[in-house]
């Protein structure tokens, strides 16, 4: 495959949400934007996704699908036994307080399923409502209640992790359990992931579909579980990736880590495509 084969697609409905994201991948990875699809592409946003063949996405259309609803996330680490807080999907918001009901020692918080940067999230307990268009079934996973509320990060391009940041609020003594960089949260640089967490985050990005493209794994260390995966992230369709980390050294290494994983694939389909 050549230059002229694989492209940054992004256009339609919602290509303007990408556009910035997209010229940046096409300095990243030495590939034009283009708004129809090529023969190997870094899907970002097309109205007629059915039109772009099963192996010409980088990201498959599967692990995009399931990264952007914390329902798929949920049944997808219950069947591959992925170590996360305990998450139940409710039919309805009656079940849902009949469970907290049930076990009165756990703390739980709802969220929202298709959110970004932790928008509707809230703790939960058997008086509390929602509104009636809330997306059903229900999320409720088990809140663990931290010292400093903290969130860990790694990445992994092409079946390789690297990076380790935590976000945290400035305010060491904020109580602020959603440490979203979009509630105000900033990344600091934690050095090397422990093993025990590449472990648990490979098995999260196995089980999403992602682990030989490109994607996040967001996690926290639980006093009796270790570590424990939230949710996984990447890039196309639905969002993307946070790349505004404050920490130049590891934004480059995203890029060059990125670069690498989508011109391997490049080489290893060859004229197959």
């Amino acid at each position: 495959m050549s230059f002229e084969d694989a492209g940054i697609l992004c256009s339609g409905s919602s290509g303007w949400g990408f556009e910035a994201l997209a010229e940046h991948l096409a300095q990243v990875l030495s590939v034009p934007v283009v708004h129809h699809p090529a023969k190997f592409n870094y899907v970002l946003a097309y109205d007629e996704l059915d039109k772009i063949g099963e192996n010409a996405w980088f990201i498959p259309y599967e692990g995009i699908h399931i990264a952007s609803d914390k329902r798929q996330v949920a049944r997808r680490f219950h069947t591959a036994k992925v170590s996360s807080p305990q998450t139940l999907l409710c039919a309805d918001i009656e079940s849902a307080q009949q469970k907290v009901l049930q076990d009165p020692s756990r703390r739980w918080c709802l969220k929202y399923p298709t959110s970004t940067g932790a928008t509707g999230h809230r703790l939960f307990n058997a008086g509390t409502n929602i509104p009636t268009d809330w997306p059903l079934p229900i999320v409720l996973q088990e809140f663990i209640a931290l010292a400093r509320p903290e969130v860990y990060r790694t990445y992994c391009a092409g079946g390789e992790f690297f990076g380790w940041v935590v976000r945290r609020h400035p305010d060491v003594n904020s109580k602020d359990p959603w440490v979203a960089h979009a509630r105000g949260a900033q990344y600091c640089d934690c050095g090397d992931i422990p093993k025990k967490a590449v472990n648990v985050a490979t098995d999260a990005l196995r089980a999403t579909g992602l682990l030989q493209s490109f994607g996040c794994v967001d996690l926290l260390f639980s006093p009796s579980q270790g570590w424990v995966v939230l949710e996984v992230g990447t890039d196309g369709i639905f969002n993307h990736v946070d790349r505004d980390l404050g920490i130049p050294h590891l934004e480059h290494e995203i890029d060059l880590r990125l670069a690498d994983a989508f011109w391997h694939r490049v080489r290893a389909l060859g004229t197959t495509l």
